[in-house]
């Protein structure tokens, strides 16, 4: 079975002017969240994934959403590695969850991909450092500013996260927020 979590929104906005960078581009709407912002705020959010966050630079950032783009647009064998599994789910699930996404998830998110605000944290996992890439659709610039992390929600392809590994330059790690 592919993970399905539930996050909704956090309340930042005593931070957002001072912390949160808007991602100079016309593709769309972005925010680079600090390394001081995540590791003081979100490593109970990230638990033991991260072992450390940092900052990336608008550069990279531009990279891992274009990535993520071909990603999601691109053919079925080049998306094999961005679907995350649960370790304990037999193959008849993942099949299932599989199909799920080319059918639902991935079509929705194509089709609405400029509707959505991309919030980009720096981390550290497995000792790779990667972007990890917030999408959630419908979002206006007011409300990407203050963070759409842990709390309840049920939204679905409306709302979901993968990384970007900085080093093999591959997208992995699909997380959907929900049923669509």
């Amino acid at each position: 079975m592919i993970l399905f979590c539930s996050f909704g929104f956090l309340d930042t906005t005593s931070f957002a002017d001072d912390l949160f960078v808007r991602v100079p581009t016309d593709a769309f709407v972005g925010y680079v969240i600090p390394k001081e912002y995540a590791t003081g705020k979100l490593r109970d959010y990230f638990g033991r994934d991260a072992t450390g966050f940092w900052t990336p630079t608008f550069a990279q950032v531009k990279v891992a959403e274009a990535a993520v783009r071909v990603a999601m647009r691109g053919t079925k064998a080049n998306r094999s590695s961005i679907l995350r599994y649960d370790s304990n789910e037999s193959q008849a699930d993942r099949s299932r969850d599989t199909q799920y996404f080319e059918e639902q998830s991935r079509p929705y998110i194509v089709k609405n991909y400029q509707d959505y605000t991309l919030q980009f944290i720096g981390l550290i996992a497995d000792g790779k450092k990667r972007i990890y890439c917030h999408y959630v659709h419908g979002a206006d610039n007011k409300m990407a500013a203050n963070a759409y992390l842990p709390g309840p929600s049920d939204s679905g392809a409306t709302v979901w996260d993968i990384e970007y590994d900085t080093d093999s330059g591959i997208c992995v790690d699909y997380l959907e927020m929900g049923n669509a």
